[in-house]
């Protein structure tokens, strides 16, 4: 076989279309047998860091915050909005 990252799914439906009568059970078997299992990639962990507490902000301007913000319209597009707001005054700066 040429092409080793076929999933058996995918024989399957080659199988059928060159007419040979074999159901998606068997072409796992022989997928299996074959040795043609395409690997599972890992997902990378990532170490838990603990978050330290940032001091309030005293005055405007010191710390601010973004959040994005989406809403469908009546012609089922969608809107989305950055929001940058100032924490000390609570004050939406710019959207």
């Amino acid at each position: 076989m040429q092409k080793r990252r076929y999933v058996y799914r995918r024989l399957h439906g080659l199988l059928r279309r060159d007419a040979e009568l074999v159901n998606h059970k068997r072409a796992y078997r022989i997928y299996r047998e074959a040795g043609l299992m395409v690997r599972q990639r890992k997902h990378k962990r990532i170490a838990g860091v603990e978050r330290e507490l940032k001091a309030p902000a005293t005055g405007e301007n010191q710390s601010w915050s973004m959040d994005s913000v989406s809403d469908g319209l009546v012609d089922v597009r969608r809107i989305r909005c950055l929001n940058i707001v100032d924490d000390f005054t609570k004050r939406c700066l710019v959207i």
